[in-house]
C-alpha cells in the first residue's frame, strides 16, 4: 500500500511538474509575441514620418559642423603621390634648307654669224693697216671714235700720220676670244705683234664692237704691251 501510494504522489507531482513548464513556456511565448509586435510597430511608425522613434537604433550621433571642419584628410599613402607635371620640350626648329648657290654667271658665246663676222672685220682691218690705207682702215672705227685723244678729228689725223710714215708694216694676229655683250656689242681679246720699220711690238689688244647698219664697227680699244 505504501509502495503505491509513493507512486501515485509521484506521479502527481512530474504531472503538476510539467503541467507548469508548460504553463511556463506559453507564458514566455506570448510574451516573444507582444515584444515583436511591439518592435514591429515601432518600426512601422518610425518609417511612416516619425523618424526619431528608429532613428537610434541605425545612426548615430550627428558629428558638430566645427569638428567636420578640423577633420584632416588622410595621408595618401606611398607611392600614390601625383607625379609632377614635366614640361614639354619645345620643338626643334625646322630646318630650312638654304637655296643653293648660284653659279657665276658666264657669258654665252657669240653666235655663229655674229663671231664669222667679227673675224672677217678683223681679217679686213689688219690688212688694211698692213696695206696702209689709211681711209679703209679708219672705215672700221665707229663715228665719233676718238681713242685718247680729246676728239675724233685729232685722232684720225694722228693715226694717219704714224701709218702714213711707216713702211714695211707687218701685222699677226692670235685667234680672238670673242664674247658677246648684248645683241649688237660683243668683244675681241687676241695678241697682236707689230713690225714695221721705224717701231716694234706685241702684247694684248681688245676691241669693243658694235653693230651699227648690220656692220661690225670698233667703238673702244685697249693695248697693254708686253714688257722687255
Amino acid at each position: 500500500m505504501l509502495r503505491c501510494w509513493r507512486y501515485r504522489a509521484s506521479a502527481r507531482l512530474r504531472k503538476h511538474s510539467t503541467n507548469k513548464d508548460h504553463a511556463r513556456g506559453e507564458h514566455m511565448n506570448k510574451n516573444l509575441k507582444q515584444t515583436s509586435l511591439c518592435f514591429l510597430g515601432a518600426m512601422t511608425l518610425g518609417l511612416g514620418g516619425c523618424g526619431k522613434t528608429v532613428d537610434w537604433l541605425f545612426d548615430g550621433p550627428d558629428t558638430p559642423a566645427a569638428v567636420r571642419a578640423n577633420i584632416q584628410p588622410p595621408p595618401e599613402m606611398p607611392g600614390s603621390a601625383t607625379p609632377p607635371h614635366m614640361p614639354q620640350a619645345a620643338p626643334a626648329p625646322a630646318i630650312v634648307a638654304a637655296p643653293p648657290a648660284s653659279a657665276p654667271t658666264v657669258p654665252a658665246p657669240a653666235s655663229s654669224n655674229a663671231a664669222a663676222e667679227i673675224r672677217d672685220q678683223l681679217a679686213a682691218w689688219r690688212e688694211a693697216w698692213s696695206k696702209r690705207d689709211v681711209n679703209a682702215y679708219l672705215a672700221f672705227y665707229a663715228p665719233g671714235f676718238k681713242g685718247r685723244e680729246a676728239s675724233a678729228e685729232k685722232w684720225q689725223a694722228s693715226r694717219k700720220r704714224v701709218i702714213e710714215n711707216a713702211s714695211g708694216i707687218a701685222i699677226n694676229l692670235g685667234e680672238p676670244d670673242i664674247q658677246p655683250a648684248g645683241p649688237d656689242r660683243a668683244s675681241a681679246t687676241f695678241t697682236q705683234r707689230y713690225r714695221a720699220s721705224n717701231k716694234t711690238d706685241s702684247g694684248i689688244k681688245t676691241l669693243q664692237f658694235r653693230r651699227i647698219d648690220g656692220r661690225w664697227l670698233i667703238e673702244q680699244e685697249d693695248f697693254n704691251a708686253d714688257r722687255r
